[in-house]
C-alpha cells in the first residue's frame, strides 16, 4: 500500500504513530527538496510553506508520541505498568 495513503491513516487512528510520522516527515522533507523548493516559500505558489508544517507536525509526534486516546494507548501503559528489572551483580 502506498505511504502516503497508509501515514495519515494511521496517524488519525493513532496507530503505530511515531513510525508512521517518522515516514510522513520523511516524506515531506523529499518533498520539499524535489518538488516545492525551486517556488519558493509562499504556499500560494506551490512553495514549501505548507509542507514544512506538516514536516514540523511530524516530527513533534515522533518526539512526544500519541495521546491517551490512540490506539497506542494501551500499548504504552501496559509496558509502564510491568515492573522493572533490575540487573543483580554477584
Amino acid at each position: 500500500m502506498n505511504r502516503v495513503l497508509l501515514d495519515p491513516a494511521l496517524l488519525v487512528l493513532g496507530l503505530a504513530t511515531r513510525v508512521a510520522a517518522a515516514a510522513t516527515a520523511v516524506v515531506s522533507v523529499g518533498a520539499i527538496a524535489i518538488v516545492h523548493w525551486s517556488a519558493g516559500f509562499y504556499a500560494a505558489g506551490g512553495g514549501y510553506e505548507l509542507v514544512l508544517v506538516l514536516a514540523a507536525m511530524a516530527v513533534t509526534l515522533v518526539l512526544t508520541a500519541a495521546g491517551a486516546w490512540s490506539l497506542d494507548a494501551p500499548f504504552a501503559r501496559r509496558r509502564s505498568a510491568e515492573p522493572a528489572r533490575e540487573m543483580v551483580s554477584a
